[in-house]
């Protein structure tokens, strides 16, 4: 239990905001990691992280990408931890080919042409994703999966638009 009400507030203004994410950033874990278990670890660092600097995200704005961010950035440094240089050529092995993660519950997938359609184009789409070079990828499964808008992508990744 929160011994002070400040606590209680910001405990609940975390839940209220942070949590409903909890789903989203375990999918763009999963399409980093590409393993459940590395995912899990990678989503409970992260809400840890987040939870312990939440006074620093400013109410208003999207708290999905801030939490992208922190989990981005939890994955290089974990990567970085382990004596492995992250450069321009090692991108690839930080971020293996994405997979289509999510996309069963997006509203475009209800139905059965709209499964069939999916499921037919599924494999090009993947085979298309792992081509791109990881940030871009990166960029893709952001943008078309997780919806997020251009300006958040390059706040997520730490780039310009």
């Amino acid at each position: 239990m929160w011994p002070f009400s400040k606590a209680g507030s910001a405990k609940n203004r975390f839940e209220r905001e942070a949590m409903p994410h909890m789903d989203a950033v375990y999918r763009f874990a999963l399409s980093l990691t590409r393993d459940a278990a590395e995912a899990d670890d990678l989503v409970q660092e992260t809400f840890l992280k987040a939870f312990k600097a939440f006074d620093s995200f400013q109410e208003g704005t999207n708290c999905k990408a801030w939490l992208f961010r922190i989990l981005r950035n939890t994955r290089i440094n974990k990567i970085r931890s382990a004596g492995r240089e992250i450069g321009v050529d090692d991108a690839a092995e930080l971020i293996e080919a994405t997979t289509l993660v999510g996309w069963s519950e997006r509203a475009f997938y209800r139905g059965p042409e709209a499964a069939a359609v999916l499921a037919a184009t599924r494999d090009q789409l993947e085979e298309a994703l792992s081509s791109l070079p990881s940030d871009f990828r990166q960029a893709v499964v952001l943008a078309d999966v997780e919806g997020l808008a251009y300006q958040e992508i390059a706040d997520v990744m730490g780039t310009p638009i």
